[in-house]
């Protein structure tokens, strides 16, 4: 490796390090980001964090002299291109590889200095402490996310600067009581930290609200790779401020309100590793009772997993076709961004817990009711379903996961009665309807109709008929169930013969 590639790389590290080490919440953020990103924006908070460190952390040194040299290190760096210092080598080489302007630099060193000579803001000094110390955070990352777009970089101007400002706030609010007592200072114009009351606390609310929803407004729009990362931190941010909202004003000036590192796990489960998580708990009940003596699903073993094999093999097809066509695709908002044959990991799994999950089912049924009681009401049932499926399909005729699913499922159907006649139909109803219980739970997370802001799985709405049933489940997804099921059934009966 050059020795000058060997040194920036270096450099970037420690302030990768420094980040890891003062801030949990903002190194779960970065890691979300993609890696065009990550690197850079922990440049940008190692700087930022060694700047704050100097006004609030060596109270007993001349914090003005260190802070003088910090301002005239960083514009020599950037002048010059080098500096011996790793964090403002680190910081200079973001500035120039993304045009980060000489301005938010200034606004920045400037924030600090204000915090050196100011105790208490007024209106105007509050603002402009906030864009220097928060808003152009914001928008020194949004030069990063943009990449030389200056079109974008003007749209999300607000939006980035609005958020930034809402994290800022979030934490003054937090940090009231160490502020006040340890540094004697209090960042909210016109608050008295004795005296303070409900109504100032409300007021401040509101104005982080504020903030917040402008911010919100600009997640979607910042470029794919870093949006994750960045509506991470608006999540945990967000959360944090729900809780000190909840609180009275005399718990803020008494103690630091904070998430604990479980919850920012949580946070990042239900984030990043949704889907994955998902797909675990769709087998877990069912692979832990596997083992139960009475249904002994793990002697059947044998025959499931050739079954699901090759139901998988089939289904995984199906679906990289449909994907490269465009009938849907998957958010990377809930995916831990790992993909084969242009599927995200997630979905090879479903194609193997899912089948797993619902022959378990299947085989459970079949214990606890062996008498095969709904036997006389199959073979009329599917005789009625047959006609019904094919409708669906000739509705949607010019929707390609219309008709395609439903080919395929009275295709499916034939086959089974072709291969076992009527002899497993009433228990695959029984099946059938009982395992639509957790397929509308699962699939309305996947589509987001339960607790999410946004579907794990986006349809195209040119390729389905757009009839939606319970937590906004395409009506062609039920089918496309019963195919799965009916598919993976079949084969298992057919290698236990």
């Amino acid at each position: 490796m050059d020795s000058v590639v060997l040194f920036d790389k270096t450099c970037t590290e420690c302030s990768e390090v420094i980040t890891r080490s003062y801030s949990t919440s903002f190194s779960l953020g970065i890691s979300l980001l993609n890696k065009k990103y990550s690197t850079a924006i922990y440049s940008l908070y190692g700087y930022l964090r060694f700047a704050d460190e100097i006004v609030d952390t060596f109270v007993d040194e001349d914090r003005k002299y260190l802070l003088d040299k910090f301002k005239k290190d960083t514009y020599e760096a950037i002048e010059t291109k080098i500096s011996t210092n790793p964090v403002l080598h680190s910081f200079q080489l973001v500035v120039h590889r993304h045009g980060i302007g000489r301005d938010l630099i200034d606004a920045f060193l400037h924030s600090m200095t204000m915090d050196l000579e100011l105790k208490a803001f007024d209106e105007t000094q509050y603002k402009e402490y906030i864009y220097g110390s928060a808003g152009v955070v914001g928008l020194m990352c949004l030069r990063v996310f943009c990449e030389g777009d200056e079109e974008m970089y003007q749209h999300l101007k607000l939006p980035a600067s609005k958020l930034g400002s809402a994290f800022q706030k979030v934490n003054f609010l937090r940090d009231m009581k160490s502020d006040y007592e340890e540094r004697g200072r209090v960042y909210f114009p016109g608050v008295d930290f004795v005296r303070f009351d409900e109504s100032s606390k409300k007021m401040i609310e509101r104005d982080i609200e504020e903030d917040f929803n402008v911010g919100h407004e600009g997640i979607n729009k910042l470029p794919e790779g870093a949006r994750s990362g960045v509506r991470l931190a608006y999540i945990y941010y967000n959360k944090l401020f729900q809780r000190i909202k909840r609180l009275p004003p005399q718990s803020i000036t008494q103690k630091r309100i904070r998430i604990s590192n479980f919850q920012k796990c949580l946070i990042l489960l239900s984030e990043k590793c949704l889907y994955l998580v998902l797909n675990i708990l769709i087998i877990s009940c069912p692979f832990l009772c596997s083992f139960e003596s009475r249904i002994n699903y793990v002697s059947k073993w044998y025959a499931l997993f050739p079954s699901i094999f090759l139901s998988a093999v089939f289904f995984i097809i199906w679906d990289v076709v449909f994907t490269k066509m465009k009938v849907w695709k998957f958010n990377s908002r809930y995916l831990i961004g790992y993909k084969f044959l242009g599927l995200p990991v997630e979905e090879w799994l479903f194609f193997f817990t899912v089948p797993y999950s619902c022959v378990f089912i299947y085989e459970s049924l079949n214990y606890l009711f062996p008498q095969n009681i709904l036997q006389p009401l199959a073979k009329p049932f599917f005789y009625f379903l047959i006609p019904g499926i094919i409708g669906m399909g000739l509705i949607g005729s010019d929707k390609v996961y219309t008709w395609v699913n439903s080919l395929l499922a009275v295709a499916m159907i034939l086959t089974h009665l072709f291969m076992f006649g009527e002899r497993f139909l009433g228990k695959f109803l029984m099946a059938l309807m009982v395992h639509y219980v957790p397929f509308t739970v699962c699939n309305g997370i996947l589509c987001g109709g339960i607790s999410l802001e946004e579907p794990v799985v986006l349809y195209n709405k040119q390729a389905i008929l757009n009839y939606r049933i319970v937590k906004n489940i395409p009506v062609e997804d039920t089918i496309y169930s019963m195919t799965l099921l009916l598919m993976n059934v079949s084969l298992f009966e057919w290698f236990q013969t």
